[in-house]
């Protein structure tokens, strides 16, 4: 049979029930199953970071951005807020299935790593809006191109890179003139097309980052950007 549809994959992320052959497919294809875990991983990335307000980056960050935008001195760090404190409970996906099971329907649409969407033929060819050489945070190019692609609501950013193995993940990230930023998700083999939030002017994040992120749980950037690029 052919691969399940991306809300079926979206539900099985989430520990819900589908069709009897959707889940005996998802069990039995290794695609598939790694399609389930990458949803459950950029998922749960979003709820940590997307849900609440945009983050301040580190102030080193923030002053190779504003050297590259020209912007002048550089915005100072906020005054730190205290953690929410969460009691321990069940599985954030089973906590709150369905906005869960929205978000990562969402995200699977968005991203377009699910097997039935790429391989449509008759897909609209998207328009490309803008585009960024991507590059060391040092200067030149060679590692890669982003492009923004869509209109206003229905924005998408193509990510192309070539980067070394790492420990941890890399993460893209959307960086603005106003000394904020977020996180769009974490980058599978150099390859993957982010939805952009709703709400995020990209006439103000024009700056494309590229974050190595260590397994150590913190959402926040690390400070250690290996790739960057303005949209143009």
């Amino acid at each position: 049979m052919p691969h399940p549809d991306p809300d079926d994959l979206a539900l099985y992320a989430i520990g819900e029930n589908v069709a009897t052959a959707a889940q005996q497919h998802i069990t039995g294809c290794p695609d598939c199953l790694d399609e389930v875990a990458h949803l459950r991983r950029t998922a749960e990335r979003l709820t940590q970071d997307l849900a609440s307000s945009p983050a301040h980056p580190p102030s080193r960050v923030w002053d190779a951005i504003s050297s590259e935008l020209r912007l002048g001195a550089a915005v100072p760090d906020p005054e730190p807020t205290p953690e929410p404190v969460t009691e321990p409970a069940r599985p954030w996906w089973r906590r709150a299935a369905l906005p869960v099971a929205a978000a990562i329907v969402g995200l699977a649409v968005g991203v377009g790593a699910t097997f039935a969407l790429t391989r449509e033929s008759d897909a609209p060819t998207p328009t490309i809006r803008a585009t960024a050489e991507l590059g060391p945070v040092a200067g030149g190019g060679g590692l890669g191109r982003a492009e923004l692609l869509g209109g206003p609501g229905t924005e998408e950013l193509q990510i192309e890179a070539s980067l070394p193995s790492i420990n941890g993940n890399y993460e893209v990230w959307l960086l603005g003139a106003d000394g904020r930023m977020f996180s769009l998700g974490v980058l599978h083999n150099g390859t993957g097309t982010f939805a952009v939030p709703g709400g995020v002017d990209m006439a103000e994040y024009k700056v494309v980052d590229i974050s190595d992120e260590p397994a150590d749980g913190d959402p926040t950037h690390s400070g250690d950007s290996v790739a960057r690029g303005t949209l143009s």
